[in-house]
This record gives C-alpha cells, structure tokens and sequence, in this order.
C-alpha cells in the first residue's frame, strides 16, 4: 500500500519524473507549474493537480510554495472514467487541507494519519469534477462564497467578472449549469442547512449569514427549498 499524505516545497529547478502511483497535489501556499502530457499547467491555491499512474510529468516551484501531496494506489470510484487533470476543490476540503498541514508537522502517528487519510478520500468523493471553470467564474465563486451575507446583485457579479451582464449571464450559465442567482440561492440553502443541522445558531442570525434581512423572508424560501420551515426540517433532522 503506498497511501500516504504529506507535505512538501519543490525548487525553481525542473524536475521530470513518473511513479507507480497515483498523485495529487493541492496548493497550501504559492503555486507550481506541473507539465502532463505537453500540457502545462498552473496549480494554485484552491485547485487540485491529479497526476496518473505511470504518467511523465515535469514540475517546477518557488521554494517558498508549499502542498499537500496525497500518493494514491487507487483514486476514489468518482473518477473513473474521467480524464481529469486539474480541478477546484470545495471549501470544506481546501479548510482540510491547513489543518493536515498543522497535524502532519506536529506528530508523527500512524494510526491518527490513516484517519486523517480516510476523512480526505471521502472529502474527494465529494468534489465536482466537472471540466475546469472559467476564471472569471471561479472570483465570482470565491467572492459570493466569502460574502455569502452581502446582497448581491447581478451587476455586481458581473463586474468581479469583468464581463457585461449579458455576457456573464451566458458565460456562468455554461460552467454552472444554471443562471446566477439561482446559484446564490443554492449555497445560501446549503448554508443554512449545515447550520441549522450542526449549530444552535439562532435562526434570525442564520438568516443574517446567508444574506437575508429576517427571519420571515429567509423561512419562506427555505420552506420553498427545502418544502419544510427551518425550525421543522431541522427538528427532524437531529
């Protein structure tokens, strides 16, 4: 078995190598430039590299970078069949990934690794795997997901995006596979969801968090999400 986590830094120098494993390799600081195939790519912060077995690839790094490096034997079954190479990864794994950091750095123990590996396998069963987004769509994300409470408008979209707001409209439409706001209205959902579930956070601040300005409005459309009022879907859910 050749599973293993760990944390590494690489040099400016270009190496090229292969191995009989599987290999990610996700951002924690900085960037690294990996070559698959003649395909070069950028691997930053909040991405993931997916190297295949027997696969030539030649890698290059700041040394002040650094990454979570995962040697894999077999890749999770939502990837079979997929030829992917790199990916965004979702917030609760991009959070994984700092605390892996911290752990695998402060004690060497075999038997809290394997869980730790456990927990990231099943972190990328979750992942979407969906082709690579357009990067003006991946700011849009990352501004929506770390202001979940502003309200936020199409035109404001559009502007991150630096796209008119026909253009935006179109160019999030073909990587999210439906229109903006009805994607702000999915995370704000699955927000409050989480927190109504897994916290006793009030439901007027929950409301608050997820971008509504109270708790009347914000349960009318979690009733018409989720087909049950906050407070009894998440009664029924504990």
């Amino acid at each position: 078995m050749r599973d293993l986590l760990s944390v590494r830094s690489y040099s400016k120098a270009i190496r090229q190598h292969k191995h009989a494993y599987h290999q990610l390799v996700l951002p924690l600081q900085g960037f690294i430039e990996i070559t698959l195939d003649n395909n070069p790519l950028n691997v930053r912060i909040g991405e993931c590299c997916v190297i295949s077995k027997n696969q030539t690839h030649s890698f290059q790094a700041d040394e002040k970078s650094r990454f979570i490096v995962a040697d894999l034997d077999e890749l999770p079954l939502n990837f079979a069949h997929q030829d992917i190479a790199l990916f965004s990864i979702s917030p609760p794994l991009k959070s994984y990934l700092y605390f892996l950091d911290t752990q695998l750095q402060h004690l060497a123990n075999k038997e809290l690794e394997n869980h730790c590996l456990a927990l990231f396998k099943r972190l990328l069963e979750n992942q979407n795997l969906d082709h690579q987004k357009d990067k003006r769509i991946e700011k849009v994300l990352h501004e929506i997901h770390k202001e979940l409470n502003k309200k936020w408008t199409l035109a404001q979209l559009a502007d991150i995006a630096c796209l008119s707001l026909s253009q935006f409209k179109s160019v999030f439409q073909h990587n999210m596979k439906m229109p903006p706001m009805q994607y702000l209205i999915k995370v704000r959902m699955e927000k409050a969801h989480a927190l109504l579930v897994h916290t006793d956070t009030p439901l007027a601040i929950i409301a608050e968090q997820v971008g509504y300005n109270d708790a009347s409005t914000f349960g009318k459309r979690f009733a018409h999400y989720f087909g049950q009022p906050p407070l009894t879907y998440a009664k029924s859910h504990t």
